[in-house]
């Protein structure tokens, strides 16, 4: 009690400069308002709205013992969210986004399966507009019978892809395996991690069912933070800003850890997919899919990743191809998808196509149409 009675004195002062600095007050609280105006207004103008990922569409997906899920067969769909909602999604019967394709291959035909993630999928774009069928349309044109069994699935890792295989893509008998790898198929799936990733899956078919999208699960777990973030364009620029200086950081020292210490076990893995591939007569080709601040023409951060995959293809004799020189250019931005680092729009797929067709023809394919 004593202590506040002590204080009276400074609050009783406290509150007289506060009556005698009300205009000075009041004066730079409007214009705080007013730069704060100007300056949302600016940032409406020069950035605009940020794009809205893809997305994908209910009922896509099954729960999956082994990889955790997987697409559900003779699916039709399209993107869910603006402006890719008009591009069409249609898996096969077998659980891709592919044609339908038999088992047995036909006589004279190469045939080539492409593994990989969202990005062999498609994410965002048209299936004619994918770079394995870019490819496939490129090779037919120039006369080669070729058929590519494109068996991407958004968010597969390497061990998701080499199980699908197992399981699955051994059975189309192939020449060539196409392996797109981006630089977090390093990353071991564990069992606990596939079983929560069914978990998860059944869960969103649950929530499907029931009406509930996974925009209004979103919503749900949204902090009064986010909320502000998105009616705020300088507040969503700041915390971009901040958050693309941390990623920045996490790149560099998380990437150069993850291939430091992951790297023997999946170095082994890989040679090991390479080797059980030669004895069926086939052969393996690792396309690498950069991240762009590894280009020169961005944050030219660590290419760690690309040197190991490089020396261990000359070690081993495996076909590795390095995406980044053919795809750091100064308007790199250009082939990517709007407000997006790794999905690439329709010259995105273009270009890689053009890559696999020059080292298809010049180190598989002989004179007789047929895979080395």
């Amino acid at each position: 009690m004593r202590g506040i009675v002590k204080s009276m004195p400074m609050i009783k002062k406290a509150a007289q400069f506060i009556v005698s600095k009300k205009r000075e007050i009041l004066l730079l609280f409007w214009v705080s308002v007013f730069c704060f105006i100007i300056l949302e207004t600016l940032a409406r103008y020069l950035w605009g709205k940020q794009p809205d990922s893809y997305g994908y569409p209910p009922g896509l997906f099954l729960p999956d013992e082994t990889k955790g899920y997987k697409y559900k067969p003779g699916f039709t769909g399209y993107f869910p969210n603006s402006p890719y909602d008009k591009i069409y999604i249609e898996i096969n019967s077998k659980g891709l986004r592919d044609r339908e394709h038999d088992y047995k291959k036909s006589p004279g035909v190469i045939r080539i399966l492409g593994l990989g993630d969202s990005i062999t999928f498609g994410a965002g774009v048209s299936f004619e507009d994918t770079y394995l069928r870019q490819l496939e349309r490129k090779l037919a044109g120039a006369g080669f019978s070729t058929e590519i069994i494109k068996a991407g699935v958004n968010s597969y890792e390497f061990d998701q892809e080499y199980t699908y295989f197992a399981e699955e893509g051994y059975k189309y008998d192939s020449d060539v395996v196409v392996l797109g790898l981006f630089l977090n198929d390093i990353r071991e799936i564990t069992f606990e991690e596939v079983r929560k990733q069914k978990l998860d899956t059944e869960n969103l078919l649950k929530d499907e069912g029931a009406g509930i999208s996974r925009q209004d699960r979103s919503r749900e777990k949204m902090t009064w933070k986010d909320g502000v973030v998105r009616i705020c364009r300088v507040c969503e620029i700041l915390r971009s800003a901040r958050r693309n200086s941390y990623n920045l950081r996490y790149f560099q020292e998380g990437v150069m850890e993850e291939w430091t210490k992951n790297w023997p076990g999946f170095e082994k893995k890989l040679v090991g997919f390479a080797d059980e591939l030669e004895k069926s007569g086939a052969k393996l080709i690792i396309i690498v899919f950069p991240q762009t601040e590894q280009f020169r023409h961005s944050y030219n951060l660590t290419k760690m990743p690309q040197e190991r995959l490089q020396k261990m293809g000359e070690e081993y004799g495996i076909e590795v191809v390095d995406l980044l020189p053919y795809l750091d250019a100064p308007n790199f931005r250009e082939i990517y998808l709007a407000g997006d680092s790794i999905h690439f729009n329709k010259n995105g797929h273009n270009i890689i196509s053009d890559v696999l067709y020059r080292v298809l023809v010049e180190k598989f394919f002989n004179v007789n149409n047929h895979a080395k």
